[in-house]
C-alpha cells in the first residue's frame, strides 16, 4: 500500500442501504479507486454498475487482500468487530459504521487493535452543518450554562429503507441503531452517568420492531439532566435536539434545517437556516477519512466515542428491563 499515491484504494464491505450510499459517493471522487464486497449478489450487482469500481467480490477476505488503503465497514452489526480487527492487523485505516459493535463489551475489543491503526467511527452528525452550527452557538455561551436538554428522534422510514438489517424477530434494535443520539449528547454536553427508561411496542404500522418507542431520563457526569424520546413510528421523520440554558434555549431541527435561539432577555428569536443533505454530510466524513488514511489527520470520532455511545445504549436497555436507574 502507498498512501501517498494520487488515488487511494478504498473498499466498502456491505453495500446495502448505507453501504451503497458510501459506494455511490466514493465512486464520484477522482482520488479513489473503489472495491466492493457483499454476500448478497443483488446488492453487489447493483453497486458494481457505479463508476470507478475496480473490483467486487462476495468474499471479505478477498477484499481485504486486494491492497486496500482504507476500508468502510457497513455490514450488519455482528460483523463489525471481527472485520475491523482483521483490517487493523493489516494496518488498513477503517471507517466503521455505527454502532461499532452489538454491545459495549464487544466494542472494547477494538480499543486494543486501534493501537497502531486508525479507526474512524461513522457518526455523520459530527459533520452535519446544522449540528455544527448548534455546537458553535453552545460553545460561544449564547444560551449560558446548560441546565437541561431533550432529544427527539422519529424514524419509521428507517424500517422502510433497510434492505437486510431488520427482521420481525429482532428485538431492541432502536437502542443501538440510533446511538447517534447518545453520541451527540456526549459531544455537546459530556458523558452520561446513569439512565432510567421505559420502552414498548405500539401502533398499527406495516413494519415494526420490538420496542418501537423508547423514553428515557439521562443524568450526566456534570450533574446536568435531560430526557430522550426515540421511535420507529414518525414519518417522514423527526430529529431535534433542545438545550436549555440559564440565559436562553437552543433548538436544533435537523429535518427543517433550522437552529433557533431564544435569549430570555430578548423579545425575538434568532433563527439560523442551514442547507444540509445526507450526501453532503457523508462527503465531509469521506473527506476526513481520506485525511486519516493519508496520515494528515487523526480520527475526529474515535473508538472510545463509539464505546461511550454503546454504553448508554446498553444502560438504556438494562433500565427498561430492570425498571431501575442504571449506571453507565
Amino acid at each position: 500500500m502507498n498512501k501517498n499515491r494520487k488515488k487511494l484504494r478504498i473498499g466498502v464491505c456491505g453495500v446495502g442501504s448505507i453501504g451503497f450510499r458510501h459506494a455511490r459517493l466514493l465512486s464520484q471522487r477522482n482520488d479513489v479507486d473503489l472495491c466492493l464486497s457483499d454476500t448478497t449478489r443483488d446488492h453487489l450487482k447493483a453497486a458494481g454498475l457505479l463508476p470507478n469500481v475496480s473490483g467486487s467480490t462476495e468474499s471479505f477476505d478477498e477484499l481485504l487482500g486486494s491492497g486496500l488503503d482504507g476500508l468502510i465497514i457497513a455490514t450488519p452489526d455482528q460483523f463489525h468487530v471481527p472485520q475491523a480487527e482483521a483490517a487493523c492487523r493489516k494496518k488498513i485505516a477503517v471507517l466503521i459504521e455505527k454502532p461499532i459493535a452489538e454491545t459495549a463489551s464487544q466494542g472494547e475489543r477494538l480499543r486494543h487493535c486501534a493501537t497502531g491503526a486508525h479507526i474512524l467511527v461513522g457518526y455523520p452528525l459530527r459533520y452535519n452543518s446544522i449540528f455544527l452550527k448548534g455546537k458553535e452557538i453552545l460553545d460561544a455561551g449564547s444560551i449560558g450554562r446548560p441546565v437541561s436538554f431533550h432529544v427527539m428522534l422519529g424514524a419509521y422510514n428507517t424500517l422502510l429503507a433497510a434492505k437486510n438489517r431488520f427482521d420481525a424477530a429482532d428485538r431492541n434494535k432502536l437502542f443501538v441503531d440510533y446511538s447517534h443520539e447518545w453520541d451527540y449528547i456526549n459531544w455537546f454536553l459530556g458523558k452520561v452517568r446513569r439512565v432510567a427508561a421505559v420502552a414498548h411496542q405500539s401502533g398499527d404500522l406495516e413494519r415494526t420492531q420490538d420496542p418501537n418507542v423508547i423514553d428515557g431520563v439521562l443524568e450526566l457526569e456534570s450533574g446536568l439532566s435531560g430526557t430522550a424520546h426515540l421511535d420507529y413510528v414518525q414519518a417522514p421523520g423527526n430529529r431535534a435536539f433542545t438545550v436549555i440554558g440559564d440565559k436562553g434555549t437552543m433548538v436544533i431541527d435537523a429535518v427543517k434545517g433550522l437552529v433557533s435561539v431564544q435569549i430570555y432577555q430578548e423579545d425575538f428569536d434568532r433563527v439560523y437556516r442551514v442547507v444540509e443533505s445526507f450526501d453532503l454530510m457523508l462527503q465531509r466524513q469521506h473527506d476526513h477519512f481520506i485525511e486519516v488514511i493519508r496520515g494528515t489527520a487523526e480520527p475526529k470520532v474515535t473508538v472510545a466515542d463509539g464505546v461511550n455511545a454503546l454504553r448508554v445504549a446498553d444502560a438504556m436497555l438494562a433500565a427498561c428491563e430492570n425498571g431501575t436507574w442504571v449506571e453507565v
